[in-house]
């Protein structure tokens, strides 16, 4: 497992030092093996996989489900389950303010977000799930016009490959672009399905999105994305 390529990207990804590792260490190995694992097969449907988010006890029972029944709904109940605590969806978005650096015109506008999304949490843990979803939407897309000069946000003028990086765990193929491929889905059409896609869900056409899966999908993605930013936003803030 050592020599998988993929496996010693995502170890560099959280900062592991592959040289010290040693069989000792197996229980450690499995949950970063159950996080990469996790990546595979949870993006499809819209999970973002974060180091910083959950227990890696949460990504190898998860992962050791799929492999037993491999069933997205009951993937969702499970992974919604092991977010419902309020330190994760506070991790998902408390290093927000640490990208401006010392810029301080960026870091009003990231302590401004930051009082939307502790709003969203409220929404959430009261379970105004309609509410949630669309505040962390729409929190997504303008933090990463923040950090991309601005070149796109994560849903608007936005494309695959800008998602990929060799610097964080986020920009691994497997994680955010391949969960902008799902949530950029955009059916035509009313629909009921509750299917977490973001142009139906802001553009009035899905009706049942209102869920704790999605509301929870949303704040795992933010995770994501505040990972996959931080390299960026330190480049721009020492140009500033």
């Amino acid at each position: 497992m050592l020599t998988n390529p993929v496996f010693r990207s995502l170890a560099g990804a959280v900062g592991v030092d592959l040289a010290s590792i040693d069989n000792a260490q197996r229980e450690v190995l499995d949950g970063w093996a159950a996080l990469m694992q996790a990546t595979v097969w949870f993006a499809p449907f819209g999970w973002t996989v974060s180091a910083r988010c959950l227990k890696q006890a949460d990504y190898i029972e998860a992962v050791a489900q799929w492999q037993h029944a491999p069933d997205q709904r009951v993937i969702d109940k499970r992974l919604t389950r092991a977010w419902a605590e309020p330190v994760w969806f506070r991790q998902a978005y408390g290093p927000l303010a640490t990208l401006a650096g010392s810029h301080e015109p960026t870091l009003d506008h990231l302590l401004a977000r930051n009082r939307l999304l502790e709003k969203a949490m409220e929404h959430h843990f009261r379970g105004d799930y309609e509410a949630s979803v669309l505040i962390v939407l729409s929190q997504i897309d303008g933090l990463t016009f923040d950090f991309t000069e601005p070149s796109h946000g994560f849903f608007f003028h936005a494309k695959r490959g800008n998602f990929e990086d060799d610097s964080t765990l986020a920009g691994m193929p497997d994680v955010l672009r391949t969960v902008y491929g799902y949530v950029i889905q955009d059916p035509r059409g009313a629909s009921l399905s509750g299917a977490f896609q973001r142009g139906p869900i802001m553009h009035g056409r899905q009706l049942a999105y209102g869920t704790e899966v999605n509301s929870t999908k949303a704040f795992a993605l933010l995770a994501g994305v505040v990972d996959w930013l931080r390299p960026k936003a330190a480049v721009l803030t020492e140009k500033s």
